[in-house]
This record gives C-alpha cells, structure tokens and sequence, in this order.
C-alpha cells in the first residue's frame, strides 16, 4: 500500500460515514477522527518541544491571541451560564477530534504529498489546507444543508493558523470558540430570520 494510499482511504472512510444521517453518528464520527490517523504508521503525531532558538510565540500561539480566547469565553459562559455544558461538549466532541484529524493529521499528511508532487513549500500549504478545508465543509452539508458550505472559510482560516503556529491547542480553542459563538448568538438569529420569512 503506497504511503498516501491509507491517506485517501481514511478521507473516503470518513465521508462515507459523514454521508447518511444515523442515531451514533456523532459517536462513530468523533471515533473515526480521533484514532484513524493512529493506523498510518507514516504519520507522527504532533507532538513538540519548545527549542532555546525557538520564539516564544511559536509552538503556543501569540499570548495575545491566549488573553482574547479565555476572556472571551470566560465573559460568554458567566453572561450565558446555561451554556457551560455545551461549551465542554464543544470542545470534546467537536473541536478537538475535528482539529486533530483535519488539521493535525489530514492537512499535513496532504501537504507533504502536494510536496512531493515538487510544489513550492507555499504552494503546498495552500493547496493542502483547500483540500482539507473542502473535504471538512462537504462533511458538514449532511446535517446543515448547503449552509455546510459557509464552514470552507473559517476552516481555512484555522487551518492558515495551525500551518503558521503549529500548535493544535490553539486551534482547537479557536475552533471551539467560534462554534460557541455561533450557537449562542449566530444561530438563533438566524431561527429568528427564517421564522419572519
């Protein structure tokens, strides 16, 4: 089996499952996520230690960017209490397998393949993460229709960060903090709007 043969498999395994609409969905979904990527013995989970040389904002993200995501989510649950368990549903059973397989996994696993193909470094990182961004929205349209679609961006977005900073934690954060934010406020706006229509 070719190196990025277990690659693609694990994308169509992931796709078919995502494709129908079944009670343990969610489980086998989060289940998949998580320990597919242990089966490629190609891929090496991204783990790191901080280097003397290295800056400190490197691995961990900007302490700025840290401030804002606990501020604003500390703000959010005290402001919106009745929220608390499903910021922590948020981010263990969305954020953090999601940002594992697609950015952790998927879209570096991707980036060295569009490497390997004799792309500039650049190239590759970009034609990785729309890939992996393109895969990670369509997953989405089974349950949320074509508005799935709309998640292309913010995983761009998240996967541009994790390639920047290297660091799985912080997207992961991220990542749950704007689903936070759209199921609190984005979502029942956008009830409100389609009850008016």
């Amino acid at each position: 089996m070719s190196r990025y043969t277990l690659l693609i498999l694990n994308g169509a395994l992931l796709t078919g499952c995502a494709v129908f609409i079944y009670d343990a969905r969610t489980a086998v979904l989060t289940g998949l996520m998580l320990f597919l990527p242990f089966i490629d013995r190609h891929w090496h989970p991204p783990i790191r230690m901080r280097r003397a040389h290295q800056s400190p904002y490197g691995a961990h993200g900007a302490p700025y960017i840290w401030l804002a995501l606990v501020v604003s989510a500390i703000t959010l649950l005290v402001i919106n209490p009745q929220h608390i368990s499903t910021a922590v549903m948020i981010l263990l059973l969305t954020a953090l397998p999601e940002e594992w397989f697609f950015r952790a996994y998927f879209t570096t696993q991707l980036q060295k393949y569009f490497a390997g193909m004799h792309t500039r470094h650049s190239a590759s990182a970009w034609l990785a993460n729309i890939a992996a961004s393109l895969l990670f929205a369509l997953l989405h349209t089974p349950t949320q229709g074509w508005f799935g679609l709309s998640i292309f961006f913010p995983s761009l977005l998240f996967g541009w960060i994790y390639q920047q900073q290297k660091s799985l934690t912080l997207v992961i954060a991220l990542h749950a903090m704007s689903n936070l934010v759209f199921i609190i406020y984005i979502k029942e706006f956008l009830q409100k709007i389609s009850i008016n229509f």
